[in-house]
């Protein structure tokens, strides 16, 4: 029987994500409204909760951000993921690599 793969870091998500999306780790956690590091922010948000055992505080702790926020976070990446291209074009490869192909 194959062991579970280890679960990734909140640090290791945020870097990925940062990178996918072009922008630094320092603008996600950043108080920045800008639609860009939102949806950023907001992927990173959905592949924490689903990808680690994290709950929303902390995961809203990594980011500079109420759990509230995090959760809202995780219903708009459905709504970004089918009618934002660029968001979706990528998040989709994140998606792959942290929750498999088969998410």
């Amino acid at each position: 029987m194959n062991a579970a793969p280890p679960q990734p870091s909140l640090d290791d998500l945020l870097a990925a994500t940062a990178a996918a999306f072009d922008l630094t780790e320092a603008d996600l956690r950043s108080r920045s409204r800008k639609a860009p590091i939102v949806r950023a922010r907001q992927a990173f948000c959905y592949l924490a909760l689903t990808a680690t055992d994290n709950s929303c505080t902390r995961v809203g702790r990594t980011i500079g951000r109420h759990h509230t926020t995090v959760m809202y976070a995780v219903d708009m990446v459905d709504i970004h993921e089918e009618h934002t291209p660029y968001f979706r074009d990528r998040f989709r490869p994140l998606k792959s690599r942290f929750l498999g192909d088969d998410q």
